[in-house]
């Protein structure tokens, strides 16, 4: 027995066949080039700053780089600055943090994109109901009539594709909206690598200090050693006072304290360091710290931070995200119009008229008459959001040149305070001399010495502390007008 229904199902299964592929390439994601993963922001940063690159899986082919619970590979030999930073921005779980909100925007204008597009549904359905018998007023039969019954099984199979043809332009709105809320996250992602990047800088030069200090003091308890050995001596000769030695010894003790102090401190500074690198601190540090030119005038340098920042680029994309917002509700003003059509792979238990329908095509128009102020209230509530939107980016600007002049300052004070400690240092390493000199001549007392040896050391401490500081310092500029870490957009 043949079956009516097969050369209807063999053309529902052909033109099923056509579209899907079709709709798969239309559709976002399935062609877009860009990547859909968590690993979207650590491809970015990799092309901004190199920090993360490809690695080999188990099976041999090369996959992004992924967040790691334990220790990251360090590279052979000494960090250097730049190292750290590439570091942190590989283990730092604020930038996952970023990360994944951007790729959450960047899905979002997907979803928006898809609202445009046509939507195509296979739809099948089986129908059951209580049969019913209607009474006929013709003749025939015991009971003096006929009766007309209704299928109470019905089956259908039909292809549904429904296209939206106008909706005020909301939908092209929220497309923008959501693609200018993705450049936002994308900044707010570049503002936290920002962030940990000056976190991986202050912990960089907090070991290099303390590591300077204890080095520092080192040299001191050295020194102590040997002037205790001649102290001593000249006390077993006459020529030094009992006093003199224990003197010199608890001044050598007191050195040694803070050698142990100081070193303490290089250790924990060195594990906050490694907090911030996702690991272990290496041994050994490099300062590739180069010598900077003047900075320029501090307009010029809060004209290029108002360009560059990447808070204030994301508020600036904020901005747009809001006008487009204004533009998704004052779409609801507008008409609706869509199409839909249906063509039916197949009918059992219905009407013969609707059997023999093999498509239909519905066009919806609707018009908003009143729906008791709800979309003009909507309008008025986005137009004030776009106005705090406008109001957070002028606030910004003003604080980030503030922040701008506050690190030109604080760089220009590094610089004077370093050329003081210099000039410090000169003078009491000269002194210190002269204090010896005098001292073994008879000419000083062994308090003068011991002064002249506190002082050095003080002013050596101070020169290396402000040393790191300033290159930090100079770092903070470079950060505050958004020109570090090294990009290269």
């Amino acid at each position: 027995m043949s079956d009516p229904w097969r050369p209807r199902r063999a053309a529902w299964a052909h033109v099923v066949a056509v579209l899907l592929p079709l709709l798969c390439a239309a559709a976002p994601g399935c062609t877009d080039a860009r990547p859909r993963n968590p690993d979207l922001y650590r491809q970015a940063l990799a092309e901004d700053l190199g920090a993360v690159g490809p690695r080999a899986d188990a099976g041999g082919a090369t996959s992004p780089a992924t967040p790691a619970l334990g220790a990251p590979a360090l590279p052979a030999g000494p960090l250097d600055l730049t190292a750290c930073v590439r570091l942190a921005l590989r283990q730092n779980e604020r930038l996952a943090l970023a990360g994944e909100s951007w790729l959450q925007t960047v899905l979002r204008r997907d979803q928006a994109i898809a609202l445009v597009l046509p939507a195509v549904t296979a739809k099948g359905s089986y129908f059951r109901q209580d049969e019913f018998h209607a009474a006929g007023s013709s003749g025939g039969g015991e009971s003096g009539g006929s009766s007309s019954s209704v299928e109470p099984d019905r089956r259908e199979a039909v292809l549904q594709i429904k296209q939206p043809i106008f909706h005020g332009f909301k939908d092209f709105a929220a497309s923008g909206q959501a693609g200018r809320l993705a450049e936002a996250a994308r900044e707010g992602l570049r503002e936290e690598e920002r962030a940990v990047a000056l976190l991986a800088a202050e912990g960089f030069y907090r070991v290099l200090s303390a590591q300077a200090q204890a080095e520092t003091l080192v040299a001191s308890v050295t020194l102590g050693e040997e002037r205790l050995r001649e102290v001593t001596a000249r006390h077993q000769q006459g020529l030094a006072r009992r006093t003199d030695v224990l003197a010199v010894d608890t001044q050598l003790a007191r050195d040694r304290a803070l050698l142990t102090q100081a070193r303490n401190l290089a250790d924990g500074a060195r594990v906050r360091l490694g907090v911030i690198l996702g690991g272990d601190t290496p041994a050994a540090l490099a300062d590739d710290t180069l010598e900077r030119t003047p900075p320029a005038a501090v307009g010029e340098l809060i004209a290029v931070a108002l360009e560059r920042r990447p808070d204030l680029r994301r508020l600036a994309a904020e901005i747009a995200a809001a006008e487009q917002a204004v533009s998704v509700e004052q779409g609801d003003l507008w008409p609706a119009a869509d199409v839909t059509a249906n063509w039916y792979a197949h009918r059992e238990g219905f009407s013969t008229t609707q059997q023999a329908t093999d498509w239909d095509v519905t066009l919806n128009l609707e018009y908003p008459l009143f729906e008791g102020g709800i979309t003009r209230a909507r309008i008025r509530e986005a137009e004030s959001a776009q106005r705090q939107a406008r109001l957070r980016h002028a606030a910004a600007a003003r604080a980030v040149a503030g922040e701008v002049r506050a690190a030109r300052l604080d760089l220009e004070s590094s610089d004077a305070l370093c050329g003081q400690f210099e000039a410090n240092l000169r003078l009491a390493d000269e002194n210190h001399r002269l204090a010896q000199e005098e001292y073994r001549q008879g000419l000083g007392s062994n308090l003068e010495v011991l002064v002249a040896q506190n002082q050095l050391q003080a002013a050596r401490l101070d020169l290396e502390r402000q040393k790191y500081q300033r290159r930090l310092d100079a770092v903070a500029l470079d950060a505050a007008i958004g020109l570090w870490p090294v990009r290269s957009r």
